[in-house]
C-alpha cells in the first residue's frame, strides 16, 4: 500500500503537486487513484489516473512504483510511471516523488518540500 501527498519542484523549475494511493493484495489485485499537477508557468498540466495497472515495492518498503493510465488535462488516455521513496515518520526531509508521462514528461525523481510518502 502506497500513499503519498505534497508537493515539489519539478526538474523544470515549476511547482507541482501530487497525492493519490495505490495497493496491490496478496492475489495481486491493484486499485487506487493518483493525481499529479504541474502548476506552471514552464508546462503545466493536470493528469488524473484512470486505472492503476501495477504497484511493486522494495522488500524493506522503502521504495515504490506505481503504473498506470491517465488523462492529461482531462483527455486522452496516457501512460505513466510513478516512483516514490519512503524515508520514515516524519518525512524527515528523504521522501521522494518522480512522475514520467508517455508525451515525455518528467518531473524528476524529487525531494519532497512539503507532504509525505507512506509504504506499508
Amino acid at each position: 500500500n502506497i500513499t503519498n501527498g505534497g508537493w515539489i519542484i519539478a526538474s523544470n523549475d515549476d511547482r507541482a503537486s501530487f497525492g493519490g494511493n495505490a495497493k496491490a493484495d496478496a492475489d495481486a489485485n491493484v486499485s487506487g487513484h493518483e493525481t499529479y499537477t504541474d502548476h506552471g508557468p514552464a508546462e503545466p498540466l493536470k493528469v488524473q489516473s484512470i486505472e492503476i495497472l501495477a504497484v511493486t515495492c522494495s522488500e524493506d518498503r522503502t521504495e515504490g512504483t506505481i503504473y498506470g493510465t491517465a488523462e492529461i488535462d482531462g483527455t486522452g488516455e496516457h501512460n505513466f510511471r510513478i516512483r516514490v521513496r519512503d524515508s520514515g515518520e516524519p518525512s524527515g526531509g528523504g521522501d521522494m516523488y518522480g512522475i514520467l508521462l508517455d508525451t515525455g514528461y518528467y518531473s524528476g525523481e524529487q525531494p519532497l518540500q512539503g507532504g509525505n510518502v507512506q509504504i506499508h
